[in-house]
């Protein structure tokens, strides 16, 4: 799956973004220059879609569980991480390996 980082908040370092598509919903973040993280965006807690960010942190709207841009689990009740995808970047794309 690719993602177009031109004008959207993936342009700057510390942007995230939801993002549909067939393959699911994913949160995408911009950590670095040159470095994204992709997370799936289904809270391991009951299932919510995580739509909502609190500066570095994806906060899920049903619970409250916060997880870091990589996914790991900040505070609960969700125990689980998101499940993370491998990503690449060239010509300002964004490519989610699924």
């Amino acid at each position: 799956m690719r993602v177009n980082t031109s004008g959207s908040p993936l342009d700057m370092v510390g942007g995230a973004v939801l993002v549909e598509s067939m393959a699911g919903l994913f949160l995408v973040a911009r950590t670095a220059a040159n470095a994204f993280t992709a997370v799936e965006a289904v809270c391991t807690h009951e299932g919510c879609t995580i739509t909502g960010t609190a500066g570095d942190i994806y906060v899920c709207p049903c619970h409250g569980s916060r997880y870091a841009r990589d996914g790991r689990v900040v505070t609960g009740p969700a125990r689980s991480s998101l499940r993370q995808y491998a990503t690449s970047f060239a010509a300002g794309v964004v490519t989610i390996t699924l």
